[in-house]
């Protein structure tokens, strides 16, 4: 079950080939017993998605509805094509939005590299590069995207990790994060 479907709801999605355009849904009004039995049982196909919510659910359950979530677009001809079709106002937001992710992630990427040479990582440029990369690889694994003053010391943590005992260590370090336990920093 998706994270929205609820006791009375249901996520499904579209998708539309070739152009991998995805349509996700929520069915409010379909009760969790009859949608989980028929994933349970496997008799959910997804080419008939369309047919089982017309002629099953809309017909069992006529207090149903339907809300939009979310469309994506996984193909590079349509970027250029939505952005025309947004008004001015959204448009900006949408660039102001990018553009402060954008800034925020250069300002992780400056503190890495500051730290990694503050530890004494002198690598020649492909080396550093290369080592770099599986460092964000890490915090980005971490779900890190941005420096705080919160996740300060767990980037400073990350780094010290890779650049004292290497990349296995940084990883386990990294997993018991996500796992939500506590890590003291360093491996023993």
């Amino acid at each position: 079950p998706g994270e929205e479907d609820s006791d009375s709801s249901k996520v499904v999605c579209f998708c539309f080939c070739p152009d991998s355009t995805w349509l996700e849904i929520v069915v409010c009004g379909w009760p969790r017993e009859d949608w989980e039995a028929r994933i349970n049982e496997n008799e959910w196909n997804p080419e008939a998605s369309t047919e089982i919510l017309v002629e099953e659910v809309a017909v069992r359950y006529p207090q149903a509805t339907v809300q939009f979530k979310c469309a994506s677009f996984v193909t590079g001809s349509i970027h250029g094509a939505l952005k025309r079709l947004l008004p001015a106002k959204r448009r900006e937001e949408t660039r102001a939005e990018r553009d402060s992710r954008d800034q925020e992630y250069a300002m992780l990427q400056d503190f890495v590299v500051m730290k990694m040479r503050e530890l004494g990582n002198q690598s020649a440029s492909p080396i550093f590069v290369r080592q770099f990369g599986e460092v964000m690889d890490s915090l980005n694994e971490a779900q890190i995207f941005e420096l705080t003053e919160d996740n300060e010391e767990i980037i400073s943590d990350i780094v010290s990790i890779y650049e004292t005992q290497g990349r296995e260590a940084l990883e386990l370090h990294v997993q018991r994060l996500r796992e939500g336990g506590e890590s003291d920093g360093m491996e023993e």
